[in-house]
């Protein structure tokens, strides 16, 4: 039947509030089930969540996936760092791989589940995800559900071979492109869903930078700070939060990510020069809390990340 028709007859069978699509080459490690759950806990707008996949060398495969105009697709962060921080925070993407996602079965019987077009497998994933959109839900990225996928261990890896799932790939990004082919141009245009690597290209960068991780439960100044941080995201920016002490203290750190705040500690960088030295050129704000932080860290913004507006908040 291949993956399309056999999850179609699965989620028939299915009860739940809940569906999960679960790949059999994946282990799937602690915390997992919960952390997708959650994302549907936390938006209800929110109508496909997909994981954090890696390889078994523990390199990133997908954080998300991302689409072209010409119908191709690609693996965000592919072969990178899973730890680094630009695939730690929950974010909007073009499509998750169906390796594992959850999506509810209400919405996803009433979508006509993976469609039949795509034949045993690719782009039934992608298309679903397209078609959530088109119902007025959210597509997520949750990198607190970590998944290892052995990618191809059951279905090929070789678009030559006849015997192969991969060979109807291409054949189906020929249906995908033509079915969403003014979508695919919009979203590339906006590029809510772009790699993370290259968001400034069509996101604007923020920088946040405090003296300590926020704590908001403990202090006032740290509660008014990551308000401003949930601002800035849902005014369409892009969030970015780095502790001048560079701890990256938990579970404050985590919930930071979970608002879609790019967050830089210790060990990925030794320093706000250095986050500076390498992204400064491709922020379009900086904002600096406190008078110590901001007269420390003026010379080196000014330095490093040219005619940039600075805002000072004096808390």
């Amino acid at each position: 039947l291949g993956f399309g028709p056999s999850s179609n007859r699965g989620a028939e069978a299915a009860r739940g509030r809940y569906l999960v699509f679960l790949n059999n080459d994946t282990e799937v490690q602690p915390g997992w089930l919960a952390a997708l759950l959650g994302t549907f806990q936390r938006d209800e707008e929110a109508g496909l969540v997909g994981v954090r996949l890696v390889y078994p060398d523990g390199s990133l495969q997908e954080a998300g996936g991302q689409t072209f105009p010409d119908g191709s697709a690609a693996n965000c962060g592919r072969g990178q760092d899973p730890e680094a921080p630009p695939y730690r925070y929950l974010r909007e993407v073009d499509y998750c791989s169906a390796a594992c996602i959850m999506v509810p079965r209400s919405l996803f019987r009433s979508l006509g589940g993976f469609d039949p077009a795509y034949g045993r497998a690719y782009y039934e994933d992608t298309d679903l995800a397209f078609k959530v959109r088109q119902a007025g839900r959210r597509v997520y990225y949750q990198p607190q559900a970590l998944v290892l996928h052995h990618e191809g261990a059951s279905a090929g890896r070789d678009p030559g071979d006849p015997r192969s799932v991969k060979h109807g790939q291409e054949i189906n990004r020929t249906i995908f492109r033509t079915r969403w082919a003014a979508e695919l141009e919009e979203r590339d245009r906006r590029g809510p869903g772009k790699d993370p690597d290259h968001l400034g290209e069509t996101q604007r960068r923020i920088l946040f930078v405090d003296d300590t991780m926020l704590t908001p439960d403990r202090d006032s100044g740290s509660l008014r700070a990551f308000r401003l941080l949930q601002l800035i995201r849902e005014e369409g920016f892009h969030p970015i939060f780095c502790p001048r002490n560079l701890k990256g203290r938990r579970p404050y750190l985590e919930a930071l990510e979970q608002e879609g705040v790019e967050c830089w500690h210790t060990p990925h960088i030794e320093s706000v020069a250095e986050y500076l030295r390498r992204y400064g050129r491709s922020l379009d704000l900086v904002m600096l809390s406190r008078f110590e932080v901001a007269r420390m860290l003026m010379p080196e913004v000014r330095r490093l990340a040219g005619p940039v507006p600075v805002v000072f908040d004096t808390v």
